[in-house]
């Protein structure tokens, strides 16, 4: 996520920088690094129902890590609310 004080642009992952927050993408919006797709899109998708390999053969040129990645972001922003909402 990127820090309002700073400019830095927060990255996410399991294992290495899969998730990036940056202005100048997606007007800001979380999505896989080197792509336009939004994290929001991948969780609709295991939302729904599609498996991570229907996922996969939609779009070939992401990996499971990535997708993994999604699912750790969410989770990170969750956990960040949650603690910010017992202060």
């Amino acid at each position: 996520m990127r820090n309002p004080r700073n400019g830095v642009t927060k990255k996410w992952s399991t294992g290495r920088s899969l998730v990036e927050v940056n202005p100048k993408i997606m007007q800001g919006k979380p999505v896989i690094k080197g792509t336009r797709i939004p994290v929001s899109l991948v969780l609709s998708y295991l939302a729904g129902g599609m498996t991570v390999d229907e996922i996969l053969a939609e779009y070939p040129h992401l990996s499971r890590e990535a997708i993994l990645a999604c699912i750790a972001f969410a989770h990170d922003v969750i956990e960040l609310e949650a603690c910010q909402a017992n202060w």
